[in-house]
């Protein structure tokens, strides 16, 4: 395990909870919480659908890549990356490092319900294809797995839990893989 008073990093894809999960763990842990979504939005001044509208994915990549670097310089935190921030490998070799990664997964069922009930974070968000939004998420979850996989110390299936559980058995996690007793 990476360094105990490191981060905790939530990779996973849209909807999976990272954002609203991070927070509520954020505020339970007594860390600062970063959502790199956010971040970049704010920076930019438009929607993520803007900017790749306009300038483009690879474009887009490397401000998150940019943005994830001078995350890493600073400990104590819990980041919500954006979804594919692990399609960059440099990305994958420096989220290892930077603290405990968890990998936030739940079944496209749960994942499109999930973003179709968030219209605001909808709206910011470019579609990846043509295709309608499960067989759009069944093909990316597809591709990214393996990478989420790869790139996590711990997996939490976010599906059928409600924040408070999902927020709770991150803690346990945590304290076990720190060998700190709640």
């Amino acid at each position: 395990m990476n360094d105990p008073g490191g981060n905790i990093i939530l990779v996973g894809y849209r909807g999976t909870g990272k954002s609203t999960l991070g927070k509520r763990l954020a505020d339970t842990l007594n860390m600062n919480f970063i959502d790199m979504d956010r971040i970049l939005i704010q920076e930019a001044g438009c929607s993520i659908s803007r900017i790749v509208e306009e300038l483009g994915w690879p474009y887009f990549r490397e401000l998150e890549k940019k943005l994830l670097l001078k995350l890493a310089r600073a400990t104590g935190q819990v980041i919500a990356t954006g979804g594919g921030v692990v399609l960059d490998v440099e990305n994958r070799t420096l989220l290892s490092k930077m603290g405990i990664v968890i990998w936030l997964k739940a079944d496209p069922d749960a994942i499109v319900a999930r973003l179709h009930q968030d219209k605001e974070g909808f709206a910011q968000r470019p579609s990846f294809s043509d295709r309608n939004l499960w067989e759009e998420t069944t093909a990316v979850l597809k591709e990214r797995t393996p990478l989420y996989k790869g790139v996590s110390e711990v997996e939490v299936d976010t599906s059928n839990l409600d924040v408070a559980e999902c927020v709770d058995e991150i803690v346990r996690i945590i304290h076990k893989k720190r060998k700190v007793h709640p």
